[in-house]
């Protein structure tokens, strides 16, 4: 997952999600896709000690914090987009049956943003 994330090409998507040409969510789903077996494997053994496998990815606009925490029952994974002023937009996807999904269940509740346009847009007045 490392590989992947530090390949991103940061302002291409950037500018991408700011003019609505990439979903979010599909963004998030790609990222889940790409969960290797090393990283898998890492966040396990960290789990055993209470923490958790992070990565962080450094946009123009705004920061991605991904948290992967995962034992040898379920894995989970948390995507979110962090503006400036800690405006925040959340993505949860969750181990089913084996496959990563987005987790409407795990989301319920949470505080987020309408849109993540309204993270790359904002502007302090």
């Amino acid at each position: 997952m490392k590989g992947y994330l530090s390949n991103i090409p940061l302002k291409i998507i950037e500018s991408r999600l700011s003019v609505g040409a990439l979903d979010f969510g599909d963004f998030c789903k790609e990222i889940t896709k790409n969960l290797d077996t090393d990283s898998l494997l890492l966040s396990r053994e960290l789990n055993k000690k209470s923490q958790h496998l992070n990565f962080s990815v450094g946009f123009p606009k705004f920061t991605l914090n991904i948290k992967v925490i995962a034992d040898n029952e379920d894995t989970e994974i948390h995507i979110n987009g962090i503006n400036e002023i800690g405006e925040t937009y959340t993505y949860m996807f969750d181990d089913f049956d084996g496959v990563l999904q987005f987790s409407s269940k795990k989301q319920h509740g949470r505080t987020k943003c309408k849109d993540i346009r309204e993270l790359l847009c904002f502007r302090v007045n």
